[in-house]
């Protein structure tokens, strides 16, 4: 194991609310994520968000919008090709050479004397980092009280440019557009408790049982990770400095990286 190396702040989560507290920190706080997704909360999920010209913005965060109305990923109405987002973050994180740890597991935190030890594994073995402060974005790692609902969402192949996506009556397929013609996402609500055997047996039972007008279309791929709606209670400090802060608490990307940006505010 190699000698500790110190950071005053260290972010777990390649979130959008982790994107931003990093820019927030810069060269102050490293990064770690365990897999090679960044944004995966909304982009990995098939969640398009909702309110994203709604949301108040900072220069940095002006600066992604901006880009991504440019690009066409995002339109005026509101509408978003959401797989299309993670280049743009990529791009963004290698320009701007933000301190991030990909394929990086925690192995272990440990309070100490002098603030947390963190222990993460990765292709380089085992190292640890010394900190004063920890702030955690994963949604998945959220206290389960503050999970209100969560689904497991699908992309589907319509074989339409604009095919109609209003719910029948006592169908639980919740269908929702994004910006390309004859994109479209079904949701499938489900227990907060369920695991991914069990929504995925229920999202294909209710699939094989859907009305007669989407008889035609077909399911193209499996969100990697369920959409999750969180709500935080007041005061997010789990531990001594060690805060809690899910990005998928946020109606849209943009507003989970503002949060993320106005972290030395908050925390």
């Amino acid at each position: 194991m190699s000698d500790n190396r110190y950071y005053p702040t260290i972010i777990l989560g390649a979130t959008f609310a982790g994107l931003g507290a990093a820019y927030a920190c810069g060269k102050e706080a490293l990064l770690i994520e365990r897999s090679a997704l960044v944004g995966y909360e909304f982009i990995n999920s098939y969640n398009f968000g909702e309110a994203w010209h709604a949301t108040l913005l900072s220069k940095e965060g002006e600066k992604l919008k901006n880009e991504l109305l440019e690009r066409g990923i995002l339109s005026e109405d509101g509408r978003v090709h959401i797989p299309a987002i993670a280049p743009v973050l990529y791009n963004k994180i290698g320009c701007d050479s933000l301190p991030i740890l990909l394929h990086s597991d925690v192995a272990d935190i440990r309070l100490s004397e002098a603030g947390y030890e963190v222990t993460i594994y990765n292709a380089s073995g085992f190292n640890s980092y010394r900190t004063d402060r920890i702030i955690d974005t994963r949604p998945e790692y959220a206290p389960s009280h503050w999970i209100k609902s969560k689904s497991l969402n699908a992309m589907l192949n319509c074989g339409e440019d604009d095919p109609e996506v209003s719910t029948t009556t006592g169908s639980y397929l919740l269908l929702t557009k994004g910006k390309l013609k004859g994109e479209v996402v079904a949701k499938v609500p489900v227990e907060v408790e369920d695991d991914w055997i069990t929504a995925r047996h229920k999202l294909h039972q209710l699939w094989a049982g859907r009305p007669k007008e989407w008889e035609s279309w077909t399911i193209s791929s499996v969100a990697g990770f369920f959409e999750l709606q969180i709500e935080p209670e007041t005061g997010s400090e789990i531990r001594p400095s060690w805060f809690s802060m899910p990005s998928a608490a946020y109606r849209n990307p943009l507003e989970a990286f503002e949060a993320g940006l106005l972290v030395e505010r908050r925390y």
